[in-house]
């Protein structure tokens, strides 16, 4: 077995690869919206007041990306925040494609799908830049 079908084993292993999940996500929102508006790590630390050392931080996963820190990146990139919540649907072949590197920012695809019919309370987005 591998080192992610052993974390899967455990809720907190579990808890882990979603955080990951989701830290990872943001992250390549941020990216692309930088690559749209042409935005370098030194100008989005210029907008945001701050040094390039804390944009690269927030896009390698070593700073502790807070829901306040996403919008305020994503308000200088003019994107909008949004949350979705779904029930929890992974795959060890998903979670790869977590972790494997794309293409220079491209957006990935990675492949969640929401339920066929969520309940009304379930409607929503997934750490989306729109």
């Amino acid at each position: 077995m591998g080192f992610i079908e052993d974390l899967k084993k455990t809720k907190e292993g579990r808890k882990a690869l979603e955080r990951e999940r989701v830290l990872f996500e943001a992250a390549e929102h941020i990216a692309i919206a930088m690559e749209e508006n042409k935005l370098n790590k030194t100008e989005l630390a210029q907008l945001l007041g701050t040094h390039k050392s804390y944009i690269t931080q927030l896009l390698d996963g070593t700073e502790n990306m807070t829901l306040a820190k996403v919008s305020d990146v994503l308000f200088e990139l003019n994107r909008q925040f949004t949350i979705r919540v779904n029930d929890l649907e992974i795959t060890s072949e998903e979670v790869m494609e977590i972790h494997t590197p794309s293409d220079h920012w491209a957006k990935p695809d990675f492949g969640w799908k929401p339920n066929p019919a969520p309940p009304a309370f379930a409607q929503g987005t997934v750490l989306e830049a729109a």
